[in-house]
């Protein structure tokens, strides 16, 4: 089962939800929410936002390889337009073009552009378009790179709660001709977040900012209380503990020149708190009127932090006359008996379910410069037949150098002969697939060098190889950060690659001994190596086989890391004998 992880960072806190599972049937593992430490003046620094990050991470003990980040709605610039495209490729060929006219307080090259195509009407799409600015997209990767944390995909909190929503049973629309509209609300400290949809489509998206933080402060400000006792007050609301009447539960009285103190403050309080829940339908009916919607509004649906606070959902009700329902964010998965965590995870888990494949919406925002640049994953097989094909050819190389008599050079015309089996088998094979990662414009470019490869000086012949393969290393180290050549990291695939030439230059020195103390002249034919086998198949004088045999059986076993050494069969071919498939094994990773 795969493991997943959606990341949220709101003003005050940091959202860690950890799915295991697929998008059809998924388990919540846990799920945190860490409060930002604030200074003294109440900001919030970028360490301070990492520290909170790595507590989250270390609570939920999530993993970190499938991260989705989720950027607060309103750090997006959310518009609907019209362009005249319906095919998905040819939008978004033309998205930035088409959106810099309802950009105007942004500079284009400065933005990520990312669309939703809701509906189509001939040749044209309607569409919303989300922007995010460059710079904010670029601090909150940074903050979480300080603390070992790489998202490989970043959403929008709000459009991973909608797309959440599309598993949730009461929520989820089968029928495509349904046009129902339900609006979900998710209400936090600082911001409120509403979610229009039609029917199973996402409408619009309009984040505002009030919150409970908002409340705190008009009450501390007409109370004339501290900060924190303001916030306790509006704390209490959120418990449904409120030490006042809510609106409605008071019958009228009659006016009175003679309110008590408490009575006074009790009358604040109680027009603060409708005057904070008619601030949210007001900017409800605002987003409802900037969209044509076929159908009436049919459900309310409430979610967050602040979600239950006194008096709002029958304010609601009354304003809109639909039901006001709490969202059970926690219903489209297995999860464990506390549910402390439906109050706050939910754009988390949208977030999370994107890795696991669920994502109607389709944003991503790790575009341009911004791209996941560990896409190890997608490039592990050429990465790695890459590798492995220099590090032979160098070996081969080295023994070239140290060996300058006149049966080196058959040896030498082999090597050549078998680099371009190499070369063809590993490059030109797969040219077609992977011509990008190799640098190549066309396949036919590997292609002619194959044909390079074929005739010539055997030497001459090595080093177009060798040069041709460095070529393809630097690429794949400029634009992948993994370079088949060097370390990048103890789990990087080139260690695996360098431990093989470990076992061969320690299997020739044994072979030099042997031709030097030995006085055996022998001819290798074959030669297969990686990190933890070295086999071969050699010739030599027939006089010499049991000298060879002797010296192999002694000296090879000492070497560094042996497993064992089987010494393979002996074929007679006249005054000559072949020995076959002799094997050095060595422990992995030794």
């Amino acid at each position: 089962m795969a493991r997943a992880t959606g990341v949220e960072i709101t003003e005050t806190e940091v959202r860690v939800v950890e799915l295991d599972g697929t998008d059809k049937k998924y388990k919540l593992l846990g799920a945190a929410a860490v409060p930002i430490e604030a200074d003294d003046d109440g900001g919030r620094s970028p360490e301070q936002v990492g520290t909170a990050a790595r507590a989250a991470f270390r609570a939920t003990k999530a993993k970190k390889e499938q991260i989705v980040l989720g950027l607060p709605a309103h750090e997006a610039v959310i518009r609907e337009i019209v362009i005249p495209f319906t095919d998905k490729d040819q939008i978004r060929k033309v998205i930035k073009f088409e959106s810099e006219s309802h950009l105007p307080s942004s500079n284009i090259d400065e933005v990520i552009v990312g669309f939703y195509k809701v509906s189509e009407t001939g040749p044209r799409s309607r569409i919303l378009i989300f922007a995010v600015e460059k710079t904010a997209l670029k601090k909150r990767l940074a903050i979480l790179s300080k603390v070992g944390i790489e998202p490989t995909q970043v959403d929008l909190g709000a459009t991973a709660l909608y797309s959440m929503t599309r598993l949730i049973p009461d929520l989820a629309c089968d029928d495509p001709d349904d046009t129902g509209v339900n609006v979900i609300l998710d209400l936090g400290e600082f911001t409120t977040t509403v979610v229009v949809t039609e029917g199973e489509t996402l409408r619009m998206i309009r984040s505002m900012r009030i919150g409970t933080e908002t409340l705190a402060r008009t009450l501390s400000t007409d109370l004339g209380i501290a900060p924190d006792e303001a916030r306790s007050v509006a704390q209490s609301l959120e418990d449904g503990d409120a030490p006042f009447a809510t609106a409605g539960d008071v019958e009228s009285r009659e006016p009175s020149t003679a309110l008590t103190a408490d009575e006074l403050k009790t009358d604040i309080i109680r027009d603060k708190q409708s005057d904070f829940a008619r601030r949210i339908i007001n900017e409800i009916r605002r987003t409802l009127s900037s969209v044509h919607v076929e159908g009436r509004v049919q459900g309310m649906w409430l979610t967050g932090p602040a979600s239950g606070t006194a008096g709002l959902e029958s304010q609601l009700h009354e304003a809109f006359g639909v039901a006001i329902k709490p969202l059970d964010v926690l219903s489209g998965g297995e999860h464990r008996d506390d549910t402390s965590a439906g109050s706050f995870a939910g754009p988390a888990i949208g977030l999370a379910l994107k890795a696991l494949e669920h994502d109607p919406v389709g944003l991503e925002f790790r575009q341009e410069e911004f791209a996941y640049a560990r896409k190890f994953d997608r490039v592990r097989n050429p990465l790695l037949f890459a590798s492995a094909l220099i590090l032979v050819l160098l070996a081969f190389l080295s023994i070239i150098e140290m060996k300058r008599i006149k049966s080196v050079e058959k040896d030498v015309e082999f090597i050549a002969d078998q680099t371009k089996y190499e070369y063809d088998k590993q490059i030109v094979a797969s040219a077609s697939a992977h011509v990008g990662y190799y640098d190549y414009a066309t396949p036919k470019e590997a292609e002619h060098i194959s044909e390079k490869l074929g005739s010539g000086e055997p030497i001459k012949r090595i080093n177009l190889a060798t040069r041709e393969l460095n070529d393809i290393a630097t690429h794949l180290s400029n634009h992948y950060g993994i370079d088949p050549r060097g370390g990048l990291g103890e789990d990087a695939p080139e260690n695996i690659a360098t431990s093989a030439l470990v076992r061969l230059e320690a299997w020739v020195s044994v072979l030099n001994r042997l031709r030097e103390e030995k006085k055996v002249i022998y001819k290798i034919d074959k030669l297969d190596v990686s990190d933890t086998k070295v086999q071969w198949t050699m010739r030599l004088p027939r006089s010499s086989v049991t000298i060879a045999r002797d010296f192999l059986n002694l000296e090879l076993p000492k070497l560094d890391g042996v497993s064992d050494y089987k010494g393979g069969d002996t074929k007679s071919l006249g005054e000559q004998s072949e020995i076959t498939s002799s094997t050095l094994n060595f422990e992995r990773g030794y």
